[in-house]
């Protein structure tokens, strides 16, 4: 019951959150402009807007005339300003934290995170949750797993926290004072630095949980690492829990779920892109639960949410533009049902015209708000569960192996490998005289500098990547389209064996 009323009292104070977004859905393009001149005029003293003149700026035409389209290496410099103490370089907002995320040109990126990035995550939070505990209204009346990541350790020097101490300093104050008091797995457990006790701790929380009613994750393949313990460890897991718990449980099976919590009322979890087919595999290992595909949500910015059904754009929580097939930025109220675009955000949190790398597709409208569904990452990301893997940061990591060994192969390309269990990623080699030094355990070293594929390495998402060596060329040149061989460009990160002729 307690549990109830405090997911009541949660959903009651993001009530003001929904009815503007309810508001913007009925006039997107109105909420978009009135979005970006805020975020204009509150930020032309700081240096970045010094820069490109943000004085200067009277539309979006001149929004676009002034900051070109950009990504992280645009904001890097900023970002070092902010690391080495300076304010007011991206945001007139003190920056709070800067978040770390997996990187293109780097291992990694670190996103600024202020009080007002706060207030734009809340504008879509808030109609989420509303929308998701009154459709499915079993989900609010017993407590939550939402997922715990065990903390990336940092030891960098920085004027600014990087990185949160609790997964729940992302939600509003008010929320997370009420959310700590339904968690069936306390937050804290991701300070457990040793995998299989992060693992076997988060099942003992749960199996004592007997009125969880919700589970929130992010891919599904970390529910499917989280299920594999109980299987697994079933008996053991049973002997340390308390008798009224274990007693219970000692009636069932660790693959009924229903049984093991009779209240699960929903499983919130991607399912586009590659995460669709782990997406069927864990409603199979979880019969007869409801499930909602999460919106499109990064470190950088929150583009979609479940709602009504559907995934409508966060319209109100950030700035957004589309980059079309032909390479022109488009407006969410220009964009067509049916086309394929890249996401562009400008956010309070100082990315301006920022290009995230995701494909959408619009799949209609809700009120006049475009509806989006999540297509996949650009061509240079591999992206099997959660772990962004950019060519550009495989490419710094082989760099740095083989120039180490002084010793450069013919060709190489990384590959997913989905026949593992769990995926892992193949480096191929082609040379012909392949060296005696062994490099698996130092590539899958050097692409753990990227802070999502570590996670995913960690908690047994994916697999140790290892090389393959061969004497035979990896591809053949193939310059199609009236393109010369010279310039054809080989891929060093691929998806499948299907891309190595180039």
């Amino acid at each position: 019951m307690i549990p109830g009323l405090i997911n009541m009292a949660w959903s009651v104070s993001m009530r003001r959150a929904e009815k503007k977004f309810q508001r913007a859905l009925r006039r997107p393009g109105h909420a978009q402009r009135e979005l970006l001149f805020s975020l204009i005029s509150r930020n032309t003293d700081t240096a970045f807007g010094q820069d490109y003149h943000f004085d200067q700026i009277k539309s979006i035409n001149d929004y676009r005339q002034h900051v070109p389209l950009g990504d992280y290496a645009t904001h890097e410099p900023y970002v070092t300003r902010i690391q080495n103490g300076e304010r007011h370089t991206l945001t007139s907002d003190a920056v709070t934290h800067l978040i770390p995320t997996s990187g293109s040109s780097g291992a990694r990126k670190l996103i600024p995170h202020t009080r007002s990035v706060q207030t734009q995550f809340d504008a879509a939070l808030g109609p989420w949750v509303r929308d998701m505990f009154r459709r499915f209204p079993g989900a609010a009346k017993g407590r939550a797993y939402w997922s715990v990541s065990p903390a990336i350790p940092n030891d960098e020097q920085s004027g600014v926290a990087i990185g949160f101490q609790d997964d729940t300093d992302y939600l509003s104050p008010i929320g997370r004072i009420l959310v700590r008091h339904i968690l069936a797995v306390p937050s804290d457990i991701r300070h457990i630095t040793e995998t299989d006790e992060f693992w076997r701790s988060t099942a003992l929380r749960l199996l004592t949980a007997n009125d969880l009613s919700l589970i929130s994750v992010w891919h599904p393949s970390y529910l499917d690492c989280l299920l594999d313990v109980l299987v697994t460890q079933w008996d053991e897991l049973l002997d340390e829990l308390p008798s009224k718990h274990a007693n219970r449980l000692r009636q069932t099976k660790p693959d009924a779920i229903r049984e093991i919590w009779p209240q699960l009322a929903l499983v919130s979890v991607w399912a586009d892109a590659s995460a669709a087919l782990p997406f069927g595999r864990i409603q199979t290992r979880m019969p007869g639960i409801a499930f909602q595909p999460k919106g499109l949500l990064a470190t950088e910015g929150w583009t979609t949410i479940p709602y009504q059904g559907q995934h409508p754009l966060s319209v109100n929580a950030h700035f957004f533009e589309f980059i079309d097939e032909t390479g022109e930025p488009r407006l969410c109220d220009e964009l067509v049902a049916g086309q394929s675009y890249e996401v562009v955000i400008s956010t309070a949190g100082g990315l301006y015209r920022y290009r995230t790398g995701d494909r959408v597709m619009v799949t209609g409208k809700l009120k006049a708000t475009p509806t989006i569904k999540f297509i996949g990452r650009d061509s240079a990301t591999s992206d099997l569960c959660g772990e962004k893997l950019h060519e550009s940061h495989v490419s710094s990591c082989l760099v740095i192996i083989f120039g180490d060994m002084g010793y450069w192969p013919a060709d190489q390309v990384l590959l997913p490998n989905r026949t593992t269990n769990p995926a892992s990623y193949q480096l191929h080699v082609s040379s012909p005289t392949p060296p005696h030094d062994t490099i698996d355990a130092r590539l899958d070293s050097e692409l753990c500098k990227n802070p999502h594929y570590a996670l995913c390495r960690k908690l047994g998402q994916l697999g140790h990547a290892v090389v393959k060596w061969q004497s035979s060329p990896l591809r053949s040149s193939q310059a199609g389209s009236g393109t010369s061989i010279g310039a054809v460009k080989p891929r060093l990160l691929c998806h499948s064996e299907n891309d190595l002729t180039v």
